[in-house]
């Protein structure tokens, strides 16, 4: 992943999770990994941001309240200026006391650096879990 490290600092990703706990764990992976976040807390809010914005990557929470991840994805790829930005979709658990593994974070980096590699016009469909309950 070292190899990547020029076109991930100019990468910006836009992450929808309507836990803020989670969001402020995923955003403080990415931020020290190099790349620019735009944090977004409802469906509405990705599609908002998306179209406005131009993210190089979506990672989205499927299960957000009102529309939910997989409404937002619809209406991304039904929308020509949004449908060809991958998204990673995970899910995470509803509970408190959230945390992600060092293997975990790497995973994550790396379907993030696919997803960079593979922007060739199609549009990518990732779904994972990362993000792991406190014992």
């Amino acid at each position: 992943m070292g190899s990547t490290l020029h076109q991930k600092a100019a990468a910006t990703i836009l992450v929808a999770e309507d836990n803020d706990e989670i969001l402020q764990i995923v955003e403080e992976i990415l931020t020290r990994n190099g790349f620019a976040v735009l944090p977004a807390v409802s469906g509405a809010m990705v599609v908002d941001l998306a179209r406005r914005n131009k993210p190089d990557i979506i990672l989205m929470d499927m299960m957000m309240p009102h529309l939910d991840g997989y409404a937002s994805a619809r209406l991304l790829r039904r929308d020509s200026s949004t449908c060809k930005i991958p998204i990673i979709a995970f899910n995470t658990p509803g509970g408190r006391d959230a945390s992600i593994s060092s293997q975990d974070e790497r995973r994550l980096l790396q379907q993030i650096d696919r997803a960079l590699h593979g922007r060739t016009g199609e549009a990518r469909f990732e779904e994972s879990s990362y993000v792991k309950e406190r014992r």
